[in-house]
């Protein structure tokens, strides 16, 4: 999927804009499938794992959250991580470099997306609850940025700067192992490239996945209940 969504007419220069666009569904989201189908069922059986741990030890609530939250990360932190490792091996590899040098890439990556397990618990705890009314104005004021791409990356948007992190340890990884100097963090930080920008479009949607996920793990499968579970994180920063 993501080779036959990767040609020239499907990498055009990505504007904010775009997401409004058809064109930005047809040919850009589809990219996003293969890590999204890979991720949620593991961390739906991370997550049954971890409510059985909550349930065990007699927590509820906030606490039964996040431990249930927990558990998804940690099922689904290190299936993410070895994609990651297995994207610049064969990028590295696509470049002409040996089996070695690319392989000391992929290990690197693997091992820095693995730090990224508190994000993901984050994330997953936000997916199984409602958020306060008291965190709505700070969710606003650090997602700023996400403002520019509408309703669409809105909810996704702890994910969306994840996976531009992502993108950062990616090239550190790349230039490391190629002996190069290090990427500018800044640039990353800042969404400072088309690139980056697209990275965190698209980072978004597997946001939006995880809101969904959480709904389908606590039961709430029925269209309405899925709608409101898209909406409650929606409306945070949705543009007026």
């Amino acid at each position: 999927i993501q080779e036959t969504f990767t040609t020239k007419e499907h990498m055009k220069e990505f504007e904010w804009s775009d997401v409004a666009e058809p064109d930005f569904w047809i040919h850009k989201a589809p990219r996003m499938i293969p890590t999204i189908a890979s991720i949620i069922p593991a961390a739906i059986g991370g997550g049954y794992l971890g409510a059985g741990v909550a349930g065990w030890a007699g927590l509820t609530g906030l606490a039964a959250t996040a431990v249930t939250a927990t558990g998804a990360a940690a099922a689904a932190r290190p299936l993410e991580s070895l994609l990651e490792g297995a994207s610049v091996f064969n990028k590295l590899k696509d470049e002409g470099y040996t089996d070695e040098v690319a392989a000391s890439g992929a290990n690197e990556a693997f091992w820095n997306n693995t730090a990224l397990i508190a994000t993901d618990a984050t994330q997953f705890t936000l997916a199984l609850m409602k958020v306060p009314k008291p965190m709505r104005g700070a969710f606003k004021k650090f997602l700023s940025g996400a403002k520019k791409v509408g309703k669409v990356g809105v909810a996704g948007g702890l994910e969306g700067e994840e996976e531009v992190i992502q993108g950062f340890i990616s090239e550190l990884a790349e230039q490391n192992a190629k002996g190069q100097m290090p990427p500018d963090f800044r640039k990353y930080l800042f969404l400072a490239t088309p690139e980056i920008k697209e990275m965190f479009a698209l980072g978004t949607l597997a946001g939006i996945a995880m809101d969904v996920g959480g709904g389908a793990f606590k039961g709430r499968l029925g269209n309405e209940q899925v709608d409101n579970i898209v909406e409650e994180k929606l409306k945070i920063t949705q543009q007026e």
